[in-house]
């Protein structure tokens, strides 16, 4: 399984956005959505947190659906 960690870039294939990874295990806190289950699990996960290197706004997903096969990770050029 490929170690995904910050600062890494990753391409979304469908659209060729690049995106930097910000950090691997972001949490996300819900006061109440009315279903106390997906609030818990929710909360339980690790969420992979990225940003599109041209942009500021955060994007989370959990590290399973980030691995599905929809991003790929670029090279780093060294």
């Amino acid at each position: 399984m490929t170690q995904i960690e910050a600062g890494q870039k990753w391409r979304h294939k469908k659209r060729g956005g690049i995106y930097e990874i910000v950090a691997t295990d972001g949490a996300i806190q819900i006061a109440s959505i009315g279903d106390d289950e997906m609030m818990l699990m929710l909360e339980d996960e690790d969420w992979i947190v990225y940003r599109a290197v041209d942009g500021h706004r955060l994007y989370f997903r959990m590290h399973d659906e980030f691995l599905d096969g929809r991003f790929e990770l670029v090279p780093d050029p060294q």
